[in-house]
């Protein structure tokens, strides 16, 4: 018998080993790799956990940037009012001929003078409500 034979003496079968499995060092028997000593020595493992806190560190300041800042002053419905411009007027919508001439069934206001007011306090307050002609709540908040 071979005295570093990788055979075995009870059958003539070659056995494969692992590159791992290799003795080396007859004296310990390593079945697992080797722990890196000059990463240990240069302190690499600390290095990159370093990092990687610092990475961390980065990401959580990016995400704290985006941030709304809660000092600042939000929308009243006088500064949506103020910053508003008028809408364009739109064409009428089209009638029927006969319908053209034909006023309202019902006047509710008390003369055209309170109407025009309504109105016109509606069209000037409907920039800070939702919806596409200003008729729903308050965007305001």
């Amino acid at each position: 018998m071979q005295p570093h034979s990788h055979f075995s003496a009870a059958s003539e079968k070659e056995v494969p080993l692992l590159d791992s499995q290799v003795n080396v060092n007859p004296v310990f028997c390593r079945l697992r790799p080797s722990t890196p000593i000059c990463e240990l020595l240069e302190h690499k493992y600390a290095q990159r956990w370093l990092e990687e806190q610092q990475a961390k560190e980065r990401a959580l300041e990016e995400r704290q940037l985006n941030l709304p800042k809660l000092g600042r002053i939000q929308e009243t419905r006088t500064t949506l009012l103020r910053k508003s411009r008028p809408m364009p007027e739109s064409t009428p919508l089209w009638k029927l001929p006969r319908f053209q001439q034909v006023g309202p069934a019902l006047d509710t206001f008390r003369d055209p003078y309170a109407r025009k007011k309504a109105f016109n306090a509606h069209f000037s307050d409907s920039v800070a409500r939702t919806g596409q002609l200003g008729q729903g709540t308050y965007t305001v908040g």
